[in-house]
């Protein structure tokens, strides 16, 4: 091995010794545990703006603009995205419930057991 050559490389860290990809901020709007709080989370500025933490000066101060002109909009998406998800998961409620009863239905008509839920 000549002087010139770099040294042979190390061992990799596993995905459990580096721990998570997620930044503290993700982290935080991920350990939120309702629907609310999640959404409180993602419209909080501090996580909106801290987005671009991990950027150089020059391109940070270019997103921070661009998300500053984005966030009165972000912040009605979230107000939107609120009843929505309470829609959609009332919808889905109910089509589990009446797919669990036509599947009962069909077989106690076809002579098998209900299965259980």
């Amino acid at each position: 091995m000549s002087i010139n050559e770099p040294p042979p490389p190390q061992r990799g860290l596993t995905g459990a010794e580096r721990g998570p990809a997620s930044t503290d901020l993700e982290q935080e709007v991920a350990d939120a545990r309702s629907m609310p709080q999640k959404l409180l989370a993602a419209a909080h500025p501090r996580n909106y703006f801290g987005m671009v933490k991990e950027y150089p000066a020059g391109i940070k101060q270019f997103l921070w603009l661009c998300l500053g002109i984005l966030y009165p909009f972000w912040l009605l998406g979230v107000l939107i995205a609120w009843p929505v998800m309470i829609v959609l998961k009332a919808v889905g409620w109910v089509l589990f419930q009446i797919w669990w009863f036509c599947t009962g239905w069909f077989w106690k008509r076809l002579g098998g057991e209900k299965p259980s839920a």
